[in-house]
């Protein structure tokens, strides 16, 4: 990479996800639970996040991470982004800005004069997305009134304007539909499409219709409202400098588009939402230090990026959310589950990785992808012989046992059985199988049982190494008295945890899907 193409930004896309869990036996893990850094905690998940870098002065997106959450856990986010960042770092990358959705729990301590934290002694800018901020502004616009240089923007001049129009086959404004007019469809919609239904072309509708006195003065007020916020979202959505509006090139040290960056913030600053309660506080300044924030985050960095280039296009600045965007066609209704977006990371991934940033450029697939997977963390072995994979485990080997018949006494004679299966040829285990359940063994099986859901409590699959085989390395100590020397114990340990996880996820996903999380533990005992 060139030294402009390093320059890049970290964005924190957030999909809501329908709560599914189930046993990935491929790669050993649960997917679907509470998940940050590898790390996993028994919630199910509610949220998909997928972390994503962006070029800042070229145009290349990269996933780089994905989590899942179910619970509250800032400071395990906060330390996992952090470490994303330093994974950036020893790869040549530099991270300037980290952008987030504003309508998620902040993650990060900033103020509207300083939006900017460091990790390490490198200093981040912190913005919200420009397109989830004007969707958010929007959404405040339709249930309270704006008070800004002693005049008053309200949402009910357009709603009028609309009564005007809605029985017409010809208008200035086809995207203010009858649908967008209300708070719970605008939630729903795309945050891009919100955002052009605050356009001149409205604007200059409104100031018609109060001309023509149709609709009241208060109308004037409101369409010079609506372009004051259209060219800010002009300024923080350029992607050319091609142009002759001042507003649409690429954000530079222009006097004109600084000093309207300035007026903005000060204008934001003495905003106030009113409804028919009275003023509401929290709701103004929230609002308004997210869009202070996002602006003054935006100068500070064209400023420090000027010396590699004298603009800086600002869409650039926005979430990638094409990996969410992928989840969500995938399903024909309804939210994605993790497994799907899981899907979708990994093509999104590999497909982005294998792209060179020039066509004059080739790229050594061999050796890239030698290099990944030579990266890949594994977990420590403390006795390879008790993880060995000799012993194949099917998934007919878990499937056979009875829906309601996951007791002890039921578990341990599948094992027995499924024994029989890999190690039938020594006569002594054969007559050792015919018997019912030793009570040594019985209490092996009891023993495992502890260690699953004792680990499931601590939070599953914390180890890199996987779930199951992170619990072999630690049930290696518990034995029984064998027939024989050559009875597969070590088989049956395996084939124990994933029938039990089998079970426990596969049978049990009503009350996932129904939100019942909290019902986790108490089906695994």
């Amino acid at each position: 990479m060139t030294e402009l193409e390093k320059q890049c930004t970290l964005s924190v896309c957030y999909v809501d996800v329908r709560p599914l869990v189930y046993y990935n036996i491929t790669f050993d893990r649960i997917v679907g639970l509470h998940e940050v850094g590898g790390t996993q905690k028994p919630w199910v998940a509610t949220r998909g996040v997928v972390v994503t870098a962006r070029g800042l002065l070229t145009n290349w997106t990269q996933p780089v991470a994905i989590g899942y959450l179910g619970g509250d856990d800032d400071g395990a986010f906060n330390t996992w982004i952090d470490n994303i960042m330093n994974r950036l770092y020893t790869i040549g990358l530099k991270v300037k800005a980290l952008v987030v959705d504003p309508t998620a729990p902040p993650c990060r301590q900033v103020t509207p004069a300083e939006p900017f934290f460091f990790n390490g002694d490198t200093k981040i800018y912190f913005l919200y997305d420009p397109p989830r901020l004007m969707k958010k502004l929007l959404i405040e616009f339709m249930s309270y009134d704006f008070y800004f240089d002693k005049t008053k923007a309200t949402w009910s001049d357009i709603v009028n304007y609309r009564k005007m129009e809605k029985n017409k086959a010809l208008t200035l404004t086809p995207s203010l539909t009858e649908a967008s007019m209300k708070p719970e469809t605008m939630c729903k919609m795309r945050p891009q499409r919100a955002a052009r239904l605050l356009s001149r072309a409205l604007a200059a509708a409104l100031t018609d219709r109060a001309e023509q006195g149709r609709l009241g003065d208060s109308a004037r007020a409101t369409a010079a409202f609506i372009i004051k916020i259209n060219n800010l979202y002009d300024l923080l959505n350029s992607s050319t400098i091609k142009t002759n509006s001042e507003f649409q090139k690429g954000l530079s040290q222009d006097s004109n588009q600084v000093g309207y960056l300035t007026y903005m913030k000060t204008l934001f600053k003495s905003l106030r939402l009113e409804n028919k309660l009275g003023y509401n506080e929290a709701a103004t300044m929230k609002l308004s230090e997210s869009w202070r924030v996002t602006i003054e985050a935006a100068l500070m960095l064209q400023k420090d990026l000027q010396p590699l280039r004298p603009f800086l296009l600002t869409r650039n600045l926005h979430l990638d959310d094409s990996v969410a965007e992928s989840a969500r066609r995938a399903v024909r209704s309804g939210l994605p589950s993790c497994q799907q977006i899981l899907r979708a990371f990994k093509k999104k991934f590999f497909h982005e990785m294998l792209q060179p940033l020039s066509s004059q450029r080739s790229v050594d697939l061999n050796g890239l992808l030698a290099r990944v997977v030579s990266d890949a963390p594994i977990g420590t072995r403390s006795d390879p012989m008790e993880i060995d994979d000799d012993l194949p485990v099917k998934p007919i080997d878990y499937r056979r046992l009875p829906l309601k018949k996951h007791n002890l006494w039921s578990i341990a004679k599948h094992l027995l059985r499924a024994a029989s299966r890999v190690h039938g040829d020594c006569a002594l285990a054969v007559e050792y199988l015919k018997a019912p359940p030793e009570p040594d063994f019985l209490q092996l099986v009891a023993d495992l049982d502890l260690s699953l859901t004792g680990a499931l409590r601590e939070g599953a699959g914390a180890g890199v190494g996987g779930l199951v085989r992170e619990l072999l390395l630690d049930v290696h100590v518990l034995e029984c008295a064998p027939p024989c020397a050559c009875f597969p114990l070590h088989h049956l340990k395996r084939l124990f945890f994933r029938l039990r996880l089998y079970g426990i996820l596969r049978h049990h996903q009503k009350y996932f899907k129904n939100g019942d999380t909290d019902l986790l533990i108490n089906l695994l005992l």
